[in-house]
């Protein structure tokens, strides 16, 4: 049974409100800009664990999404919370596999870092959750629904 709400496990309450830049969905990862929140958008980089929540107060499913300007509810992530998130198109993760930002809101698997010299720039940051279930969302062309846990 797919769960109604985006946080599954929570032991820290940290949630927040801003402005939409763009289009949310709930359970995308966000970041903050000027302001406002929009998806997540540097595919393997840094982030914060920001997790875009339903409006549930008020009867609006995780599948109603949030338009440009709407006040947007968000949770801050803590080590061992549990979200329903988004996997990118095209992925294929297996149960405990690292994930990172897609760049688009959703996540991916975590590609770990090579150094190659100067030139490399090792994102420790990077992976901040891990896949509680293993989805294969490979040969599609949408996101779908993963069960994740906040690893850092």
């Amino acid at each position: 049974m797919a769960p109604k709400k985006i946080h599954i496990k929570q032991y820290v309450d940290c949630q927040k409100e801003a402005p939409a830049a763009a289009e949310i969905t709930p359970g995308e990862l966000l970041e903050e800009v000027d302001g406002k929140v929009q998806p997540h958008s540097s595919a393997g980089e840094n982030c914060i664990p920001l997790v875009a929540k339903e409006e549930g107060y008020i009867g609006r499913s995780i599948d109603e999404t949030y338009s440009e300007d709407d006040q947007v509810r968000y949770e801050v992530g803590h080590t061992g919370e549990r979200f329903y998130m988004l996997l990118g198109a095209g992925e294929d993760v297996g149960k405990d596999d690292l994930l990172e930002s897609a760049g688009n809101g959703a996540l991916q698997a975590h590609d770990e870092p090579t150094a190659d010299g100067d030139s490399s720039v090792i994102q420790v940051d990077a992976a901040r959750f891990k896949a509680v279930e293993a989805v294969d969302n490979s040969g599609e062309t949408e996101k779908t629904r993963i069960r994740v846990e906040v690893i850092k």
